[in-house]
């Protein structure tokens, strides 16, 4: 690394980004990640609660926030001090291996948990009686969920593995002095070469493979929702009118589909351009492994992706708005009752004190 021009003027390392990018990245880092941690935790308590929610597809939803509340702990922090510390990394290198891998692994994890879920809907929408019959149980949903995490670790491990960091002497003015000291910065053990070939991989494995064969299951399941069996319709017009079971069961699984549809397309929309700009920048002739303001700007829209799923849930599952309700009533209540204790209590001393 280089720190001088060409007639031989030294230029000085910042120590700490501007003061500007470290507000802006602090609120943005810090307001989206606690909603995101907040909006996916109480995800994680409705579901685990609610025994009434442990369906396939909620406990598939339940996975999709245990891999962003993940990401938020893990990762997010050590990105947050990168940008504050001008890309310098100063949390050891056992935190930078947490980080880098946790960061991959959880995208993957959230990738083919989006997968599990469109399978879900394609048999439940699309081949109903085959559903039935091979109804999901539990040992069924921890084997599947298993395997999501032990293919996620598959992609994740060499990137993991390959993670170091290094340190540059570089000139930094620091009380009015100048010194040289060793900055440490985050790298990786992959050749370009390699690490071309492992990131064209991820993107082609955990992206455009699955946002196309994605794409192609919901517009089969979305054909089939809006173009329903004649036979229900006809059961419809025997009752008068009247919403029948089979029609009710219709009607939530478009609620349920469309949820999803949305979970999608919220993911793919916040992770596309990352991984569109960063795997353009690789295949640059001058690419060095290293952050840009392009890249920093665009992983606050990995953070937003985390944040958006609760409320997406929140809008349009009435199971999902039930559960929040019961889960911040009962924190209410709580509240309410120690409040109203602690009141009782003193009126009590003073009456004591009479």
């Amino acid at each position: 690394m280089n720190n001088t021009t060409g007639n031989g003027t030294i230029i000085l390392f910042e120590l700490y980004s501007s003061m500007a990018q470290i507000i802006g990245y602090s609120l943005a880092y810090g307001i989206l990640g606690s909603l995101a941690l907040a909006g996916n935790l109480t995800v994680l308590l409705v579901v685990f609660m609610n025994k009434s929610m442990r369906t396939t597809i909620n406990v598939l939803l339940f996975n999709l926030s245990l891999s962003d509340v993940l990401y938020i702990l893990l990762s997010v922090p050590g990105y947050l001090s990168t940008e504050i510390c001008n890309q310098r990394w100063m949390l050891g290198l056992v935190m930078a291996i947490i980080c880098q891998g946790f960061a991959i692994l959880t995208a993957a994890a959230s990738v083919f948990t989006l997968i599990g879920i469109a399978f879900e809907r394609y048999f439940a929408i699309v081949h109903p009686l085959k559903s039935r019959t091979r109804n999901t149980k539990n040992r069924t949903i921890i084997l599947a969920i298993g395997a999501i995490w032990l293919c996620s670790a598959a992609f994740a491990a060499p990137f993991a593995i390959a993670t170091k960091t290094v340190a540059f002497p570089l000139p930094v003015e620091e009380n009015g002095q100048i010194t040289v000291q060793d900055i440490t910065f985050l790298n990786t053990d992959m050749d370009i070469g390699k690490f071309k070939i492992y990131y064209t991989s991820i993107f082609i494995g955990l992206h455009v493979v699955p946002f196309v064969s994605l794409g192609i299951m919901y517009t089969t399941i979305a054909w089939k929702l809006w173009h329903p069996d004649k036979q229900l319709s006809d059961q419809f017009d025997s009752a008068g009118g009247k919403e029948t079971a089979s029609h009710m069961s219709e009607r939530n699984r478009r609620k349920t589909t469309i949820m999803v549809i949305a979970v999608l397309l919220a993911f793919f929309v916040c992770f596309f351009p990352f991984h569109i700009y960063f795997i353009s920048e690789i295949f640059k002739d001058d690419y060095e492994y290293e952050s840009t303001t392009e890249t920093s700007v665009l992983r606050v829209c990995l953070i937003l992706n985390a944040a958006i799923n609760p409320v997406i849930y929140n809008l349009l599952s009435e199971n999902f708005r039930s559960g929040f309700r019961k889960i911040f009533g009962s924190c209410w209540c709580i509240k309410h009752e120690v409040n109203a204790s602690s009141v009782d209590t003193i009126q009590a001393v003073g009456n004591l004190s009479r």
